[in-house]
Formats: structure tokens, sequence, C-alpha cells
């Protein structure tokens, strides 16, 4: 009832602003310039479900999608969008979402492939997780337990070296905001201390937005190590560093942890024993993650927060909101990793 309601007060809001909108175009009678980000502004960076899944040329930005779903069809189940050009499925993701029946079409067969991820019961699922950003590998593998999917392959690929070595950018801006990822967000008590727990990696400015986004949080830094060359761990804390305050204190240094780069079970093990070291300290307070090292210990941040984090409850998944992302990271191929994920 709660999301009917919540799709009715969108749909609402979006058509009295198209109906404004064509309004004020009947009377210029010239083509108005209109910013969809600030226009359906309900429509969040970490609401986008799968729309990041998969990087695709020219992709559809989802509030103009979200928009015009909402102002132009009725909200029952008889309604129907067909896009023919549907891309990666940002229209029908969005028809689907506000309670119509999309139908798609398109000359390419890999938007096609993307946008057709329907029901996964009974089917094999292996993902190579190499190329996701952050935040769509954690959102992606709590989504798919939700969907009933019980065991999956999960592939990594190890590059041979980032081609910048300390100073590799991964993320080439962000909006300076910090949030929880979409559906795992616990419930705190203001009066309990926070804990903030970082996977920490090679970019400085989101340690430090995370950082400062919960400025009065005990932080436990999680490092890459072994990392995936026996330069990149070096390298990991001279980038690190540059957060300034926060890297030489006393309780950075004294809470340090350390977990395998390549190894997402290790990495939620570790998370683990942080999580009992805490509760017996201080029982009860908020803990708050933030995965910012190699996909494989995101991979291994959100197996923890799936099946330990969430029934504990109180700890949050947080994300600085990264707007852009370098196309070309790292050289070469070393290794393939794969790893067989039970999610129940």
């Amino acid at each position: 009832m709660a999301i009917k309601r919540k799709r009715a007060t969108i749909s609402s809001t979006a058509q009295v602003l198209y109906a404004r909108l064509r309004k004020d175009y009947l009377l210029r009678q010239r083509p108005l310039s209109v910013d969809f980000r600030k226009l359906a502004e309900w429509v969040r960076l970490g609401d986008q479900f799968t729309h990041l899944i998969h990087p695709y040329p020219a992709k559809l930005l989802p509030h103009i999608a979200n928009f015009f779903v909402h102002a132009l069809i009725a909200q029952n189940a008889k309604s129907k969008v067909l896009d023919p050009f549907c891309g990666t499925g940002t229209v029908a993701l969005e028809a689907s979402l506000a309670g119509a029946v999309p139908y798609i079409a398109d000359v390419n067969p890999l938007a096609l492939l993307i946008a057709k991820v329907g029901d996964l019961r009974g089917k094999s699922i292996c993902i190579d997780i190499t190329g996701f950003m952050r935040h769509a590998i954690v959102f992606l593998f709590a989504k798919l337990k939700a969907c009933g999917v019980d065991k999956l392959i999960a592939l990594y690929s190890e590059p041979d070296a980032y081609l910048k070595q300390e100073r590799t950018l991964f993320s080439t801006a962000t909006s300076g905001t910090v949030r929880s990822v979409r559906g795992m967000h616990g419930t705190h008590d203001p009066n309990r201390m926070d804990f903030l727990i970082i996977g920490v990696g090679y970019d400085h400015r989101l340690i430090g937005e995370v950082a400062n986004s919960k400025d009065s949080a005990v932080s436990y830094p999680v490092f890459a190590f072994p990392s995936l060359s026996p330069d990149m761990y070096q390298q990991s804390v001279m980038r690190a560093a540059d957060c300034g305050e926060l890297t030489i204190s006393n309780t950075w240094l004294v809470n340090r942890r350390f977990a395998p780069a390549n190894d997402p079970f290790a990495t939620a093990q570790v998370l683990s024993t942080i999580l009992g070291d805490i509760d017996r300290m201080h029982p009860g307070s908020n803990i708050y993650l933030s995965p910012l090292s190699t996909k494989a210990q995101t991979l291994g941040f959100g197996l923890f927060w799936l099946l330990e984090g969430r029934s504990r409850g109180a700890v949050t998944m947080l994300m600085p909101e990264c707007v852009s992302y370098a196309r070309e990271t790292s050289t070469g191929f070393r290794r393939l990793w794969e790893y067989t994920v039970e999610l129940q």
C-alpha cells in the first residue's frame, strides 16, 4: 500500500508539472529548456536500480523516463508503454516500477539482453563484477537474493597494474553527497555510538567524503593485504595518507584491519570479527560500511551486510555519489578469479 501511495503522489506531481510545461510551450510556441534532474527531483542517484548495471552509449537520463512515464500513463495494470529503441531498458524499467507493462525492441542484441533480465529463478547465473561500480555490486547481490536467487558464480579479472599507480583515479567527479545504498539502510539510535568501517582503496577523496559525513564516528580502516601485487598495498597506504588528519590519528592506526584484496569471503569474515569486537564493547552501536577498495572486497562487504549485518540491525551501507568515472584505469590481465557465492 505504501508503494502504491508513493506512486500516486509522484504521478500527481508529474502530471501537474507536465501540464505546466505543455501550457508554457503552447503559449511560447518554441522549444523549452528543461533540467530534468531538477524537475524530477524525486529521482535520486542511489535509486537507479539496474540503470547502472552496464555501460551503454547515449543512455537516456532516468529522470526523463521517470517523469514522462508518471505524467502520461494511467496508474493501473492495463497501462502499456512501448519503446521501439529501448537501448538498455531505461524506459522499460521506469514503466515497470510505475506499475505499467513495458514492451521493448532494439536492433542491438546486447541492449535487448540487458533490458530483458527478468525472472532468474531456476537459472544458472554467472556475473563478471570487474566493470561494475561498487554501489551496483552491493545492491545487485541483495536484489538477486530478494528475487529468490540462492547461488551464483561471480568473476573478477585482476589487472597487472593500475595506470598511474597510487595516483590512479577511478571516479573523476562526485556530487559531494554521501548516502546509503537503496534498501541497505539500518535503523540507527542517535543516542548510541557510531562506527565507520571503510574498505581503503586508491581514492583519498572518496575516503575523505565518507569520513567527513560521519565525523563523530570511530573509524575502522580495512586495507587490502595481501594486495593484488606487491606494490599495490603501499600505493593504497600512500594515497589514503592524502586524506589528512584522519589517517594519522591514533584511532586509524590502532583500528587498522587487513583482508585479502581478491577474497570476498575473507573480507566478510574480517568485517564479522570487527562487528563482534564492537558489540562486545558497545552493544547496539550504529554501524556504517563503506567499501572503497577492490571489487572483490566490495562483494565481501555486500555479502557481510546481506548475511549478517541486515539481521543484526543498525548496519548501513554508505557510499559517496560518484557522477563520472575514468574509462581506463588499469593495464594487462593477471588472473581471473571465480567465486561461488551462496546467498542463503
